[in-house]
This record gives structure tokens, sequence and C-alpha cells, in this order.
């Protein structure tokens, strides 16, 4: 785990908690204010699974902040955003005993990391977050058939729930990892891969909420 800051002139290391795993992961960072930034990953647990991961720099220090394991086989944070009414969310994936992702999805209350609803989607992973509005989220990902394709999956959170918004899929491996608002408009772009004739490529989406 390693983490780099930017004085203005050069980068230096800064310091990070120690975790006991021979694998760890940062996926992803959010810089509220100078002393409010968070990163989420995951990290490689005793037990053989991965376990989600996130941190919190404070102005001073680089802090480990607990996260409820939400998966029996382990689970992982990709992405962490913040919401539309200042609040910090993160999503990711947890994985049953099966093998099979559900994504899911978490708020900081302030104090500790807390469920936020339930995501939708059988054998899905959430890769992907932003604010849609002022109490709203977009997140984006993929999720597995039972042929193994992958297909992309756009989720919004409105009114203290989640569900699916229909998205543009070009089959064989299509995948979004990244959402993002487009300033003063109502559009989001979405960015991710997609591989339907054994050849990777780009692939770029825009709603407008």
């Amino acid at each position: 785990m390693l983490a780099e800051h930017f004085n203005g002139t050069s980068w230096r290391v800064a310091r990070m908690p120690s975790i006991p795993s021979a694998y760890v992961d940062l996926e992803s960072v959010v810089d509220i204010a100078p002393a409010n930034v968070w990163a989420v990953g995951y990290y490689l647990a005793d037990s053989g699974n991965y376990s989600p991961l996130s941190v919190h720099w404070d102005g001073v220090h680089w802090k480990a902040a607990p996260v409820p394991d939400l998966g029996v086989a382990g689970s992982q944070l990709y992405d962490v955003a913040l919401a539309g009414d200042g609040g910090v969310v993160a999503v990711g994936q947890a994985t049953d005993a099966s093998g099979s992702a559900t994504p899911i999805a978490l708020r900081w209350s302030g104090t500790e990391w807390l469920p936020l609803g339930s995501p939708v989607g059988a054998n899905s992973v959430l890769y992907g977050v932003t604010a849609a509005g002022p109490k709203a989220l977009m997140a984006v990902g993929w999720s597995t058939d039972p042929s193994g394709d992958q297909h992309t999956l756009t989720e919004s959170y409105r009114s203290g729930a989640w569900s699916i918004v229909p998205s543009p899929d070009s089959g064989g491996g299509s995948r979004l990892s990244d959402v993002a608002q487009t300033p003063g408009t109502s559009a989001l772009v979405a960015v991710g891969t997609t591989n339907p004739f054994g050849v990777g490529q780009t692939l770029i989406e825009v709603i407008c909420v």
C-alpha cells in the first residue's frame, strides 16, 4: 500500500497504517478537503479471502477506518466518491460461498461505514460511483451471465433504493469501470471496455438524469 503527497513542487511518500497482509491494494481516492481524504481498496486476509479496506487522511496522518465485510467469502471496495449531500460513499462486491459476486454500497456515517441499501444484481460488481444530483447516485460495473459473458451494469440510487438503469451493451465482455457527472449539466459519462469480436475496444456511454 502506497500513498504520496504532492506539495506543489514534488511528491513525497506518506506513511500508511500497517496492514498485516501479503497483498494490499488501494483502488480509489477522493479528496474532499485538505484534511479530509479517503481511499478504499482491499487486502488478502488470513482466511485466504479478500477483505475491504478504507483509510482516511486527517491532514496529518493516514488512519485505517474499519469496513464491515459483507461477503461470506470476503468483499472488496473499488471506488469511493463524494455524494451530492456531502456524504462519502463506496462501492464494490461481496463474494458468497459459491464464489459469485454481489454488488455492495457503503456510506460513511461520521463514525463508521454502513451498508447503503441493497444494490441489484446476481453475480455482479459495482466498480465506479458518482453523485447524480443532491440526493442521488449512479454506479456502474458489470454482471456475468450463466454462460460467462460480461454485460454492462448501471444502477441508480434514489429515495433510499437502488434500481437498474438500462445501458447499451455490445456483448462479449462489456464492462464499465468508472462514471462521472459533466459539470454544469445533467449528463453522466461512463467508460469501460468491450470485447465482442475477441479484440478489446474502448466503451463510452452517456446518460442524462
